[in-house]
Parts: structure tokens; C-alpha cells; sequence
């Protein structure tokens, strides 16, 4: 890349201009003083000229401020944190009542099959399902299901850090789970979340299939607590937000 000529006061006083973004942890904040602290060493090493690095030093002081947490925000994620708190304590025996009474060979196995097609296979053999039963019109209910479930992916994916809300074994280390969750955060859940976001277009699509679709989602919500991943108020949750998700596009496609 070609290296550009303008002074450094130029190229970064933009950044010293910009507004203050929110909602990062010290440790970000530490980072960020490391990085800044870094570019002034490189500069003073490659022999810049006195004004500019006094520049970029001023430069690197204000990056800090950038990065402050806001204390709104930081108050709002503490009440939550405290909110989790009181609610894990009150569905913990659930999710162990759950876990142990599955415990058996063939509970066990229909759990892990449950929760392996919650993964996404589940979803593919309905999307073949639905193209060969109903040829091209069963691409806007196919369409619609898909963009509902990008949509949730992406919603929950981004969710579940802000909350941090551990999961049940984080609160029981001794409880026994028969698959590793797929990440750290347990609210909400996502494959509740996806599943429903997936179903309401097609029973908005084929009705005379809602026996079905809701026994499938029924059971994958179970699984979900049957292997210890999630409480039952991350459950509820991540239906709730499927359905938010899923109407709008509905209406736009169907």
C-alpha cells in the first residue's frame, strides 16, 4: 500500500473529533492505551519530527475517552445481571430435575437427537420437504422461513454477550450434561429462537400442518433443557423474539 504524505495532525484529527462510544470494559479501555502507546513508540523509533509526535501522543491520550463505558447503559446491564441472578436461582431445580430424569439410555439418545436436529438438519429436511411437495410455490414460504431464521441468528448472536447470562452448569458444576453447549451465554436461547422464527411461516403457509410443527417445537425446547444448556426463562425468551422476528417478514413475502 502506498504510503500517503499528509501530516499526522491531519490524518487523526478526525478521530480525536468523534463522538463517544459506549458500552466497553476496562479491558477494552486497557487495550486501547496498550495500541496507543504502541504508535507513539513506532513513531519516536522511525524518527518523526517532534510536532508530530507530540501530535499523535495528544492524539493517543484522547482515544480513551472514546471508549468509556456509559453509565446508563452499564446501570441498565447490572440490573439485568441481578435480574438473571434471582431467576437462575429459581430455575435451577428445573433444569437439574430435567437433566437427571433424562439420564437414561433411551432418553438420553432422543435428547441428543432432538438436539442435533434443533442444530439445523431439521431445517434442511423441511426446506426439501417443502420444495418437492409443493414445487415453485413453496419458494416464498421457504424464503420466508430462511430470512427469518438469518434473521434470529444474527439478532441472538449479538444478544447474548450484551446479557452475559452463564449457563445452568456455570451455577452446578457437578451437573452432568450429555452434549457441550455451542457457547459461553445461555439467554436466549437459540435454538429455540431460530425454530420458532422458522415455524411461523410455515404454519402460516400449511395449517393443516400446525400439529406437527408445534410438537417438533415443542420438543426442541425440551432438549434444550433435558441437556442442561438453558433455563426455562431463555426458552420463553428466544420464542418470544422468534415470533417478533418472524412476523414482519411474513408480511413482506407471504
Amino acid at each position: 500500500m502506498k504510503a500517503t504524505n499528509t501530516p499526522i495532525g491531519d490524518r487523526t484529527a478526525h478521530l480525536a473529533g468523534r463522538p463517544v462510544s459506549h458500552g466497553y470494559a476496562d479491558a477494552d479501555l486497557l487495550c486501547c492505551d496498550a495500541f496507543a502507546g504502541d504508535l507513539v513508540h513506532c513513531a519516536t523509533n522511525r524518527g518523526m519530527l517532534d510536532d508530530d509526535a507530540m501530535q499523535l501522543q495528544t492524539v493517543a491520550g484522547r482515544i480513551g475517552p472514546l471508549f468509556a463505558p456509559n453509565e446508563e447503559i452499564a446501570d441498565g446491564l447490572t440490573l439485568v445481571q441481578r435480574a438473571f441472578a434471582r431467576l437462575d436461582q429459581r430455575e435451577q431445580w428445573l433444569v437439574e430435575l430435567l437433566v437427571r430424569s433424562s439420564d437414561y439410555p433411551l432418553l438420553n439418545s432422543f435428547r441428543r437427537a432432538i438436539n442435533w436436529l434443533g442444530n439445523g438438519w431439521l431445517y434442511l429436511f423441511a426446506t426439501v420437504a417443502v420444495l418437492i411437495w409443493q414445487g415453485k410455490s413453496g419458494i416464498r414460504p421457504v424464503l420466508a422461513a430462511a430470512c427469518a431464521a438469518g434473521c434470529a441468528v444474527v439478532f441472538y448472536t449479538s444478544l447474548k454477550p450484551l446479557l452475559g447470562r452463564l449457563r445452568p452448569r456455570d451455577a452446578d458444576p457437578l451437573l452432568r450434561l450429555p452434549i457441550e453447549p455451542m457457547d459461553k451465554y445461555s439467554c436466549p436461547s437459540g435454538h429455540c429462537m431460530s425454530a420458532t422464527a422458522i415455524a411461523v411461516p410455515l404454519l402460516a403457509s400449511f395449517p393443516q400442518f400446525q400439529a406437527a410443527i408445534l410438537s417438533l417445537g415443542i420438543l426442541i425446547a425440551w432438549s434444550r433443557l433435558a441437556c442442561g444448556h438453558h433455563y426455562l426463562s431463555d426458552v420463553l425468551l428466544g420464542i418470544g423474539l422468534g415470533v417478533l422476528v418472524s412476523m414482519p417478514i411474513c408480511g413482506l413475502i407471504l
